[in-house]
């Protein structure tokens, strides 16, 4: 009995230590390794900025002239919704027009690319190059000869322009019976160039 005793102490601490082996092999091969990290996108190297940089009044032609001369309002970053223009002017007679070019610049480091242009007359969204308003005016968008909406991108410091006409054509008949306000915004889109 002493000897079967003996065995399955021996047997026991056998046991033990193989089962003591067994949890540091298993402890070092089943370690866990994490890794932390953080990500900060900065503004001082990419940048947006496209604005009206120049506005430019034609001579009017006509009996028409300037009631409030093309002007660019703009905010100390000169870009977004601050960054537009504004002019008046009055159409007395057939023939009479005035135009406006605009200059748009990219002044930021990230690439713009033009994707058209939004018009609306009298709060009313139009289409087209041309429209012609209830009173026999017209309104005629020409933007750069080489801008192709979603296809023209614009790098650091190229530039392109816009012309705005508005116009009472010869070929008006009839005039209004009282002067007549047209209220006409133009937005020139862009997105970021990916």
């Amino acid at each position: 009995m002493e000897k079967q005793r003996r065995i399955n102490t021996f047997v026991i601490c056998g046991l033990i230590v193989v089962v003591g082996i067994m949890t540091v092999g298993y402890a070092t091969l089943s370690q866990r390794l994490d890794i932390n990290g953080t990500a900060t996108v900065k503004s001082a190297s990419s940048s947006w900025n496209v604005h009206f940089s120049n506005v430019e009044a034609g001579t009017p032609v006509g009996t028409a002239s300037w009631t409030a001369a093309p002007a660019i309002s703009t905010n100390s970053s000169n870009t977004g919704s601050d960054n537009k223009i504004s002019f008046a002017c009055d159409l007395v007679a057939p023939g009479d027009s005035c135009t406006v070019t605009a200059t748009i610049k990219n002044g930021g480091t990230t690439k713009a690319k033009y994707t058209g242009y939004t018009l609306n007359i009298d709060d009313q969204t139009q289409t087209g190059t041309t429209v012609t308003l209830s009173t026999g005016a017209k309104v005629t968008i020409t933007p750069d000869t080489n801008w192709t909406a979603n296809t023209t991108v614009l790098n650091l410091n190229d530039t392109g322009t816009f012309v705005v006409k508005m116009e009472l054509p010869t070929t008006v008949t009839e005039l209004p019976t009282s002067e007549t306000n047209h209220k006409v915004d133009l937005s020139i889109n862009f997105e970021q160039n990916q």
